[in-house]
């Protein structure tokens, strides 16, 4: 017979095990409803856009997460719809330096503010209609000019979204696909704009127009007569791109070609080095 004791003793032990396996329970309840709801809200937005948000929202915090193979599960399911190769190399933007990425989260504040449900918001800054679909990322696809062209050219209507070192959003709309000719080809395009996200400006053309968009096998992004926006390749491992406003481009209220204030009106420098580039294919 036990005594009265060893009763007690062992009740209480049952009693505890009891409650901490209710915790467990919960704990296995919360989790998978965490997962569920993240789950289903990569099934409800199979759209690029829609599921870059999820990804922002989800995955840059996986690490002080309790949940780690939850979130790196659903990221998984996620980066296979967009058909990215992201999980073979790592996230790209872990990799930056705590500067860039403070930077680089206000980019994707402003460059997910001209989107809603895949399509871009028509603006005063960017009065643009039509379907959007991230085409390309040099943070995941390269910073060399031959993967801007291998993702870019021959894609009709595109919208790009450029970062630089002194945490400038700007970036430049074209009608006219990017080519990669044997021969540098300057290109008219009267509907090509450049814009400055962080400035809140649009600049439409005023002169040469026959100087709108370059194409350039060796360069990424170039518009303008005399460069207005030029961005090299490479440009995340060197200052070799530069922009200056007023060749094609109009300057800023006040300001003229070749003036100082328009050569570093959308970098924040004449010459800089280039955080993230997105480009858009814009289908009307």
């Amino acid at each position: 017979m036990k005594s009265r004791i060893q009763r007690l003793m062992h009740r209480e032990s049952f009693e505890q095990f009891q409650q901490s396996n209710k915790e467990e329970q919960k704990q296995d309840k919360r989790k998978y409803r965490k997962q569920q709801i993240a789950q289903n809200m990569v099934n409800k937005h199979d759209d690029d856009c829609q599921i870059r948000l999820i990804i922002n929202r989800i995955y840059p915090n996986r690490r002080n997460s309790e949940n780690y193979s939850v979130l790196n599960e659903i990221r998984h399911n996620i980066l296979t719809k967009l058909n990215l190769d992201i999980l073979a190399r790592g996230d790209p933007i872990q990799e930056l330096t705590s500067l860039d990425k403070i930077m680089y989260q206000e980019f994707r504040r402003l460059v997910d503010k001209q989107f809603q449900n895949s399509k871009i918001i028509p603006s005063k800054l960017i009065p643009v209609i039509g379907k959007a679909s991230l085409i390309y990322k040099a943070t995941v696809d390269g910073f060399n000019s031959i993967d801007f062209h291998k993702k870019c050219d021959n894609q009709g209507n595109t919208i790009s979204f450029i970062l630089s070192e002194y945490n400038q959003v700007f970036g430049c709309y074209t009608s006219k696909s990017w080519q990669s000719p044997e021969n540098v080809q300057q290109v008219e395009d009267s509907e090509a704009f450049i814009f400055s996200l962080t400035k809140n400006t649009i600049h439409r053309q005023y002169q040469n127009s026959e100087y709108a968009v370059e194409h350039n096998k060796d360069w990424l992004t170039v518009l303008g007569y005399n460069d207005d926006i030029a961005i090299q390749s490479d440009c995340n491992q060197n200052m070799d791109s530069f922009c200056g406003l007023g060749g094609t481009f109009i300057p800023p209220t006040g300001y003229y070609q070749d003036d100082q204030e328009s050569k570093v009106y959308l970098a924040g420098a004449l010459k800089f080095r280039v955080i993230e580039i997105e480009v858009y294919q814009v289908i009307k």
